[in-house]
């Protein structure tokens, strides 16, 4: 049985990068191949990748090092782990049961002059886990690290959308979760609201009027009145307007500036928020939940699906 201990491959230094992003033209993206899991470090060996894109590309990770660079033309890629990858304890050689559960292939942004970190996210099984450690949830991080952004933000999901109820609309709610390895400001990320008609923004929602940041693993819900009164103290919050949200075709997106962060599409394909993918329809009871809770499911668009409503609580998936 596989429990939910999550953990990224982060970026290390180590001088196995293939150049800097400094050509006009040209980023660059990182992949590390090694993480911390409940105390235990860990390593991906005998991988083997492909890249799809402007520059098409095989490669291997070499088991020697922590990091791989690749300079690569600015363009949309989709890098593919292949089957045969090994995942072992630092201080055991043997590998550990684990299964790669972040998207696979992953779409990857790289544009001039800035680097792209790519994370993988593995689930361990039980019996790989440290004794005592608990629930580690921390995701997948695909994002563009320039001088603007703390590289922070793509960890930021839309975790569960309730826009329809089955008498009065008056307990909608967006919830947002940090799935990332540290901390995201906010003081550039709006959550935007998008017509399906024509891809028009119809609801903009700063979110630096609810504070300066989200820790690790905290939500955020966007919600009516009712639905705010009756969350956890703790969970961070913030008033829809009179209007909510529209039934759909729809969509509601997280931007900093021109960036997109994450996405999602109800009830249909919605111009400006097709990062998401369209997501099943919520009629009346229940709401659309991201599971698991927190992230993409390897294809990166199926992953809502209709449940229980649980506002600032995890997804019950």
């Amino acid at each position: 049985m596989f429990v939910r201990h999550l953990f990224p491959l982060l970026s290390m230094c180590v001088a196995c990068a293939a150049g800097s992003a400094t050509h006009e033209g040209l980023g660059s993206l990182e992949l590390g191949l090694t993480s911390q899991a409940g105390g235990v470090s860990y390593r991906l060996s005998g991988a083997r990748f492909t890249l799809d894109g402007p520059e098409p590309r095989e490669f291997s990770a070499p088991d020697e090092v922590e990091r791989l660079e690749l300079e690569l033309p600015q363009g949309a890629y989709r890098l593919t782990l292949h089957e045969g990858y090994r995942l072992a304890r630092a201080d055991d050689a043997g590998a550990v049961a684990a299964k790669l559960v972040s998207a696979n292939p992953a779409s990857v942004s790289i544009s001039a002059g800035e680097t792209t970190r790519v994370a993988l996210r593995f689930e361990l099984a039980e019996d790989a886990l440290a004794a005592g450690e608990g629930v580690l949830q921390i995701g997948v991080e695909i994002g563009s690290l320039d001088g603007g952004a703390s590289g922070c933000e793509s960890g930021l999901r839309i975790n569960e959308l309730d826009y329809e109820q089955a008498s009065a609309d008056d307990a909608e709610f967006i919830e947002l979760l940090n799935t990332g390895v540290c901390p995201v400001p906010l003081a550039e990320l709006s959550v935007e609201l998008v017509n399906g008609g024509d891809g028009k923004v119809y609801g903009r929602y700063p979110l630096a009027d609810v504070a300066p940041a989200l820790a690790v693993g905290e939500r955020l819900v966007l919600g009516d009145a009712p639905v705010l009164a009756q969350l956890p103290t703790a969970v961070k919050r913030l008033a829809l307007n009179a209007s909510g949200l529209q039934n759909g075709p729809d969509g509601v997106r997280i931007v900093r500036g021109t960036a997109l962060i994450d996405a999602v599409a109800y009830e249909g394909a919605v111009l400006g928020a097709e990062e998401g993918g369209a997501s099943a329809a919520d009629e009346g009871d229940g709401s659309l939940s991201r599971c698991p809770d927190g992230f993409d499911t390897d294809d990166g668009t199926s992953d809502f699906r209709t449940g229980v409503t649980t506002p600032g609580a995890a997804n019950d998936c």
